[in-house]
């Protein structure tokens, strides 16, 4: 089951469309944000939420944007040992897949979660 999800995916990638409908056969999740503008992706920035101004959650040159945030069901932001298996289970379906996403919780790719300095677990983007 996909919460807030129609609408929303709409607006994602195709093949961040496709991973979260994979993903959603196994977990119940709610599709927090895909689409940001300049200005709410500036704000971020300033809470200290987001690192870049060149986020992929901005619409790319193809229409789409190539980021999305997504929770398990219920949603507990303080149960991490459930947010690092929630995000290793999307990157595993995004390589079943053949798709080349990057996971928030290992930016480096390197599938360490150890050696981190910005943890946002929610997230996954196509690189």
């Amino acid at each position: 089951m996909i919460l807030g999800g129609n609408a929303r995916l709409t607006k994602a990638h195709p093949d961040l469309r496709r991973l979260v409908e994979k993903v959603a056969e196994t977990w119940e999740l709610v599709v927090l944000e895909v689409a940001r503008t300049p200005e709410r992706q500036a704000e971020l920035v300033a809470q200290g939420k987001s690192k870049t101004l060149q986020s992929k959650h901005l619409i790319q040159a193809d229409g789409f944007a190539h980021a999305i945030d997504l929770a398990p069901l219920p949603v507990d932001w303080n149960d991490r040992a459930r947010w690092y298996y929630f995000g290793g289970f999307c990157v595993a379906t995004a390589i079943r897949l053949g798709l080349p996403v990057l996971w928030g919780g290992d930016w480096n790719r390197n599938t360490q979660v150890t050696d981190q300095t910005f943890n946002d677990l929610d997230h996954l983007e196509l690189y």
